[in-house]
Order: structure tokens, then C-alpha cells, then sequence
């Protein structure tokens, strides 16, 4: 009875999975950094729910604008943190502090999610958070002032694959987003358990090969996808640059459009490289942002060639 008590805690209750499957000390030291920052400026909706647990109540903060939006109705960016789909935290959007604010003074609401759940969920309790997140926040922009229906999706490591999933899989009424921008992102879940997750690919041979297809961005690129970017360091220890450049080719193929950047320097999640080189990330990530907003807006389903992104 003891054994059964105990597996049942470390399956559901994410406190105690968080003993046995410690977080990665780079998510902790984001974390503490992301706590360690001022406050951001402005008005900031904190831990809103978004869908009732019976154990765990998941939460998103939303960060609202510091200008005016000049095209009328503020979009809205919806940020989903990395962390191996079972750890991070929606707070470490913070470690990007200059970038958050550099998007609220472009007239963008910007919202952070919480969606790790229990391991017994595996990938389909953070995909299914994702989703009800979306479609939350799609609900909601009347009452925040945000438009629903011009809303990018960005997610760093397993954030950028939940983006990608939701973004190709999802229905919400017709809704599509106006762009995914994926970091570092696992897009071939099958190649990850054949290497290209290095030290952690052992860990994908706990499910199937149908199953990590079905789990795998490449395998669901349709003609309802949004314009994607994707950044990707080329010396990424932890999900290889080649899923990005695989993914890239795959959606180019498909006649879908995507811009690839690869920063030939860069570790995973760009921990090494200099603030300079952050700002000139951010910039690029900026201006495409706004021209694919601007198109969505103008209603156009594919966006032309960006000159400035290559």
C-alpha cells in the first residue's frame, strides 16, 4: 500500500515529481534569474487561470502594452517557456526582459504560460494546456483589449514545439495564428530518439515511433499553417540545429513560408552569446513580427519573402 501511495504521488502531484525528476540546473538558474529582476513596468495581470486542476491550477500572466499599437487593436504574443515539457516556468520570460519590453512598446499585449502537468500526461497534458490556453486567451480579448484574431505564438525549446503543434493541429472557429516563432524547437521527436536529442534521447524510446510521429511538427505542415521563424544555434547541445534546418526545408517544400536563422555560435537557447548579439536577435524577431501582424491583418494568407531575415 506504502509502494502504491508513493507511485501515485510521483505520477500526480508535480511537487513530488519535482524531487525525483529534478529541474535542469539551467531552468533553475532562469528561474532565479527571472525572479531576481525588477518588476516590470506598466500594468501586468498575474497567475490568471485558465483551466481548473483538481491538483494544480494552471496559470498565464498578461503583460499589457506600453504605446499604442499604430495599426488600431494591440496583436498579442503568447510566450511558452522551455523546460523539457515537464519543467519552467512562465516566469522566465523575465530573462528576456528587454525583448518583453521591446514588444509592449511596439503596442503588443504579451501573455506567459504555465503548462507542465503530471508525467502520467506525458506530452499530451502540456499540447492539451496549450490549446485551452489559446483558446482561452481567444475568449478573453474583449475583456483585456487585445485582438483575438491577431495573435503570434512563441515558444523557446519545448515551448517552440507545443507553438509549432498547436498552430498545425488546432481549430478554434476558424482561428489561425498570424505567425509561430520557435527557439531551439524540437520538430522530429522520431530523429530526437535516434540522436539529435544527445544526452537526452534515451528518453524518447519511452514511446513509440507512431506516437513520437504524431507528437512531431514535420508530420502535420498543412496549408493551414502560419508564416514561421525559426532561430536555432548551430553548437545546440541539447536539441540539434538540424531539426530546425529538417523543418525549415520541410515547410519550404510544402510551399509554406518560413524564414531559418542560424546562429552558428549559439548554444541552446543562446545562453552563450553576448548581450549585443541578443539585441540584433531581438530586433530581427521585432520587424518580423510587425510585418506579419500588418499582413494578417491585411488579410493576406501568405507572407511575401522578408529581405531583412535570411
Amino acid at each position: 500500500m506504502i509502494i502504491v501511495a508513493v507511485a501515485a504521488a510521483f505520477i500526480f502531484i508535480p511537487a513530488v515529481q519535482g524531487l525525483v525528476v529534478p529541474m535542469p540546473g539551467t531552468i533553475r538558474t532562469l528561474v532565479r534569474e527571472s525572479e531576481a529582476k525588477p518588476p516590470a513596468d506598466g500594468v501586468v495581470h498575474r497567475d490568471l487561470v485558465y483551466r481548473d486542476g483538481t491538483i494544480k491550477d494552471q496559470h498565464l500572466d498578461i503583460y499589457e502594452p506600453l504605446a499604442e499599437f499604430p495599426g488600431g487593436t494591440p496583436p498579442i504574443v503568447v510566450f511558452f517557456h522551455g523546460g523539457s515539457w515537464i519543467h519552467g516556468d512562465k516566469i522566465t520570460i523575465r530573462v528576456v526582459d528587454r525583448f518583453l519590453r521591446r514588444m509592449r512598446e511596439a503596442g503588443y499585449f504579451v501573455a506567459s504560460v504555465n503548462y507542465t502537468t503530471n508525467l502520467l500526461r506525458g506530452f499530451d497534458g502540456p499540447l492539451e494546456n496549450t490549446r485551452v490556453a489559446i483558446r482561452w486567451l481567444a475568449e478573453q480579448a474583449s475583456r483585456y483589449g487585445y485582438d483575438a484574431h491577431n495573435m503570434g505564438l512563441y515558444g523557446v525549446s519545448a515551448g517552440g514545439h507545443l507553438a509549432l503543434l498547436a498552430a498545425s493541429t488546432m481549430e478554434y472557429d476558424g482561428f489561425s495564428p498570424a505567425f509561430v516563432f520557435a527557439e531551439c524547437a524540437p520538430t522530429d521527436l522520431v530523429a530526437m530518439k535516434e540522436g539529435e536529442a544527445f544526452e537526452h534521447s534515451f528518453t524518447f524510446r519511452l514511446f513509440s515511433e507512431r506516437r513520437l510521429r504524431e507528437l512531431s511538427p514535420i508530420h502535420h505542415i498543412n496549408d493551414a499553417l502560419p508564416p514561421v521563424l525559426l532561430f536555432h544555434g548551430g553548437q545546440d547541445q541539447t536539441v540539434h540545429v538540424r531539426q530546425s534546418e529538417r523543418y525549415a526545408a520541410a515547410l519550404k517544400e510544402a510551399g509554406r513560408p518560413v524564414d531559418l536563422i542560424v546562429y552558428p555560435e549559439g548554444d541552446h537557447a543562446f545562453l552563450n552569446l553576448s548581450d549585443e548579439m541578443w539585441y540584433r536577435q531581438e530586433t530581427t524577431g521585432l520587424a518580423w513580427f510587425d510585418l506579419h501582424f500588418r499582413q494578417n491583418l491585411a488579410g493576406s494568407a501568405d507572407a511575401p519573402e522578408d529581405k531583412a531575415v535570411r
